[in-house]
C-alpha cells in the first residue's frame, strides 16, 4: 500500500510508460486520518486519483493491498480502466 515497494520496478517501467504511485490512504507516506479503512475507501482513492490526476483509463496494477484497491476500483468503474 505504500509506493516505496515499487521503487526499483519504477526505471523499467518509465522506460515505456507513463507511471505513478500512490500511497493509500493510512500507508507509507499518506495521512493517517482518523477514518475507516475499507476496500471501498482505498478503491474510491485510486478512482479519484484516476479522474483527477491521470485524466484518462489507466493500466493498474497493485501489490497485496495494493492490488486489493486496484481491483475495488476497477469494479466500482471499469471505464477508468484501461
Amino acid at each position: 500500500a505504500s509506493s516505496f515497494h515499487w521503487r526499483y520496478q519504477f526505471p523499467a517501467l518509465e522506460a515505456r510508460h507513463r507511471v505513478y504511485s500512490v500511497c493509500l490512504v493510512g500507508y507509507g507516506w499518506s495521512d493517517k486520518g482518523d477514518v475507516a479503512y475499507s476496500h471501498d475507501l482505498w478503491g474510491a482513492q485510486i478512482q479519484d486519483f484516476i479522474k483527477e490526476v491521470v485524466g484518462e483509463p489507466a493500466v493498474l496494477c497493485g501489490n497485496s493491498l495494493g492490488g486489493l484497491a486496484v481491483l475495488r476500483a476497477a469494479s466500482l468503474d471499469p471505464s477508468l480502466v484501461s
